[in-house]
């Protein structure tokens, strides 16, 4: 008896290839940063997933460097999984394969992702350089398609120099340019950096600062440690 293939959140199964899957590809070059993060939230299965028809938008290292910069942590096992695996499905169009030239055709229409969210194909007005922008990418920094077509057995992958963003992590980006832009008064701060992700303990009068805990004069440092280790009043 023949057995259906297991559930999975892309379509259903079509053709059956027998080349390189997509999965493959990130796991044997320059992705290893993806590669890492698909394996983190067990996505490699699927995006291996012979019967399906991807398109696939992969960024480089450095690409995912900037990103994990952003999200101020140091590698992919730093990110809730449930982000990380928003953004690795935002990389992926299930369905049908997308080539170079198909791109050009389509500047500016927005295409389905395997995490039910848009991205939107821009191109320059010759149509020399193509973008794939999701919602949480500015308008003035698009993740720029620098490598195409590279054909797998279960569809096709680009080269991406950004990571596409969903707009729930466009907030943390405001909040961090927020505070760059308006920091409050000197007076008004006492600047600390947590080593050891352990709240701060406040007094009433001022900061308790552990012996683990470093001084420092950057001002922009302490507001994001109390964003992400909260403030206990005793």
């Amino acid at each position: 008896m023949l057995l259906s293939p297991p559930y999975s959140p892309f379509r259903s199964p079509t053709t059956v290839h027998t080349q390189t899957a997509s999965a493959d590809i990130a796991c044997g070059g320059s992705y290893s940063i993806l590669c890492a993060a698909i394996k983190k939230v067990g996505l490699y299965r699927e995006l291996n997933d012979r019967y399906q028809d991807y398109t696939a938008f992969f960024p480089t290292n450095s690409a995912f460097e900037q990103f994990l910069d952003y999200m101020n942590v140091d590698n992919v096992g730093d990110l809730p999984s449930r982000t990380l695996e928003d953004v690795i499905l935002l990389h992926v169009h299930s369905g049908r394969e997308i080539n170079k030239n198909q791109l050009k055709k389509r500047c500016s229409d927005t295409l389905k992702m395997a995490n039910g969210d848009q991205t939107r194909t821009q191109c320059s007005s010759n149509k020399n350089q193509i973008y794939q922008k999701g919602n949480g990418n500015p308008d003035n920094d698009r993740p720029q398609i620098i490598k195409f077509d590279r054909h797998a057995c279960n569809g096709i992958v680009h080269t991406v120099d950004e990571v596409i963003l969903p707009g729930s992590v466009e907030v943390s980006f405001e909040f961090i340019e927020s505070l760059s832009n308006n920091p409050p008064p000197a007076e008004e701060a006492t600047i600390a950096l947590l080593l050891q992700s352990e709240p701060l303990v406040y007094s009433g009068e001022g900061i308790c600062m552990p012996s683990h805990i470093v001084v420092l004069t950057d001002i922009l440092l302490l507001l994001l440690a109390i964003h992400f280790n909260p403030i206990i009043e005793i």
